[in-house]
């Protein structure tokens, strides 16, 4: 209770409302109510007064603090802060001040009156409470060796604004920790997680490298001063960067706080600079030391077991979670893009043949997708969707349209599909017909797509997707029909019709019966598709004319003198005269219907009469 007063030699009617009585040779007036002080105005002597005054700056203060002193020794498993002086607002209080000159002359001497749970203390090795200290904080803070003063409320704002001790705060208490490296390490965990998030609760102090307070996953606790600490986004990440446990912060080991500190921190790079999240270089560090260590870094193509396969997977899924466009991301030289055949080849690789192409969805991805299964493109495989999210595969996709360096064409581009048409020729030929028919539909749908003919026609002309039509001496009218490119002829023809043509000639036909296969080579600018009479004038006279037509059989010769006469008025007059010097004009003998040879027009006629020789 605060019921002190003052006594000379017996009490004096002068309460102090302090917890202690005070007894002294006081001045006092005649009544003894009252003590003199300065601010009598009725006395001349100021004597008196000013002896009051020497007793309550000096002695009384001594005598106060060696009070506190006896109590400490006498009782030293408690605290004694219950007799200290208390604040006296009152300027004209005697006892204005007393606190003030306590903490001075324990300062002064170094007295160890200050009450902590390892015992009394003095101010310098003490530190000083703030009063709202968690009991896991106290109690990790005794098992350090560290004295900590917790004073009552009504002492704590005056030692406080005094700066007499030292308070506690994440920089005073590192650097009592740094003293006692032992004390920390035999620490139990819950005791480190407590000073570790105490000293990461000031966002401005990052002298806390030293530490041995921090968790990591290979189940030990080590300073950061010298390594990198890496501290998790999320679950994914943790997940990814699994085989370096000896440089992963264990965020399950430490509390929400802390962890909301870390992240927090990075954030605003407030941290220790060893306290770093991963980017683009460190995973591609991580990639190369853990993962893909045995591979030789000059090949493009490696095969992946399954547990790698995955983990191809979450670097994507990192990589679009970290919003990076794949220049930002510092990764070329890994494996991470996913093929058909089941290969893994490097983002960018070094050989210029090592191009592979995605196959979007729709009629040309599937077309791309069943090529890809042929055993002749095992060396040409196609990216493998089916290995990546959506977002994934759109940031390769993206990124190949700015950076040929990918080597990643895209199917959905008319131009790079014809491209790795040419790359796969030996799939395309042993396609089946209905796999090259349905090719040629599918040019001719997407034909709206194309920016650039010429080089898409240049591409098409070496595959082997055009039927020529070949008539083989003893055949009656049925062609036969071989697969091939349009390389090596000057010209190519579609015949819409059945029109014999013969072998060996500079000149390609091809069949073109099919709507959508004359639409495929005159769109494409592949062949012309020329009416019957302009075949007939232009490339069937020259070549009877030229004796080409000797090889084929009567029957095609006979179909081809048929056409001849059923559009002979549609020839223009040049024409008309060069077939009637042509023998053209089937004969058979008297008793048979076969015809055998042929003739003109002038061996037919009666070479005495002259009117008939004037007309042929």
């Amino acid at each position: 209770m605060n019921n002190g007063s003052l006594f000379t030699v017996l009490p004096l009617p002068i309460p102090t409302n302090q917890p202690v009585h005070i007894h002294g040779l006081f001045s006092l007036s005649p009544d003894r109510a009252r003590i003199h002080g300065s601010s009598d105005s009725s006395v001349q002597d100021q004597l008196p007064a000013q002896w009051n005054e020497w007793l309550f700056a000096r002695p009384i203060p001594t005598a106060w603090v060696n009070m506190l002193l006896h109590v400490a020794q006498r009782d030293p498993e408690r605290a004694a802060f219950a007799k200290w002086p208390l604040t006296v607002a009152n300027y004209n209080d005697v006892m204005h001040g007393m606190i003030q000159k306590v903490l001075q002359i324990v300062q002064d001497r170094s007295c160890r009156i200050w009450y902590t749970d390892l015992g009394y203390t003095s101010s310098n090795l003490g530190l000083l409470a703030n009063g709202d200290e968690s009991l896991a904080l106290r109690r990790a803070l005794c098992d350090i060796g560290t004295p900590m003063i917790y004073l009552p409320d009504t002492l704590l704002p005056t030692v406080q604004s005094s700066n007499l001790v030292e308070r506690l705060s994440p920089t005073s208490l590192c650097g009592r920790l740094e003293r006692s490296g032992h004390q920390v390490r035999a620490l139990i965990e819950d005791a480190k997680q407590t000073l570790l998030e105490y000293i990461l609760s000031d966002p401005s102090f990052r002298g806390y490298g030293a530490m041995e307070l921090f968790p990591f996953e290979d189940g030990t606790y080590k300073s950061i001063d010298r390594r990198v600490a890496f501290v998790h986004r999320d679950e994914d990440e943790h997940a990814l960067f699994g085989r370096e446990l000896h440089l992963n912060i264990s965020l399950g080991r430490l509390s929400k706080n802390t962890i909301h500190a870390l992240r927090n921190g990075l954030l605003r790079s407030s941290l220790h600079s060893s306290l770093r999240q991963r980017s683009s270089n460190d995973l591609k560090s991580y990639c190369l030391s853990t993962y893909f260590k045995n591979f030789d870094p000059s090949q493009d193509f490696v095969c992946l077991d399954g547990d790698m396969k995955a983990f191809v997977s979450k670097i994507w899924d990192w990589i679009v979670a970290r919003g990076y466009s794949l220049p930002e991301v510092d990764v070329s030289c890994l494996w991470l893009v996913p093929l058909s055949n089941g290969q893994h080849r490097k983002l960018k690789p070094q050989n210029p043949s090592s191009g592979t192409i995605y196959a979007p969805p729709g009629e040309i991805g599937d077309f791309l997708r069943k090529m890809a299964t042929i055993d002749a493109v095992s060396n040409k495989p196609i990216v493998f969707s089916d290995s990546l999210s959506s977002r994934a595969l759109k940031l390769l996709v993206d990124a190949s349209v700015n950076d040929s360096s990918l080597l990643v064409k895209n199917g959905g581009v008319l131009e790079d599909f014809t491209f790795w048409l040419n790359n796969i020729h030996q799939a395309i030929e042993r396609a089946s017909n209905d796999d090259k028919l349905h090719l040629q539909e599918l040019l001719v749908s997407h034909c709206h797509l194309c920016r650039d003919i010429p080089t898409i026609s240049s591409a098409l002309r070496g595959l082997k997707i055009f039927q020529k039509l070949t008539w083989m001496p003893g055949n009656d009218l049925e062609p036969c029909f071989s697969w091939t490119s349009l390389n090596g002829y000057s010209e190519v023809i579609g015949l819409p019709g059945n029109v014999p043509v013969p072998d060996g000639t500079n000149v390609l036909f091809v069949d073109a019966k099919l709507e959508d296969t004359r639409r495929f080579l005159t769109e494409f600018q592949l062949a012309a598709c020329p009416c019957t009479v302009s075949l007939l004038k232009d490339f069937i006279v020259s070549f009877w004319e030229s004796g080409h037509f000797k090889g084929l059989s009567i029957c095609c010769r006979e179909h081809i003198a048929r056409l001849f006469f059923s559009h002979f008025y549609n020839f223009e007059r040049g024409t008309r005269e060069r077939l009637a010097s042509l023998p053209f004009l089937p004969l058979s003998p008297i008793d048979d219907k076969r015809v055998s040879k042929f003739a003109t027009a002038a061996q037919l006629i009666d070479s005495s009469n002259h009117l008939l020789r004037s007309i042929f």
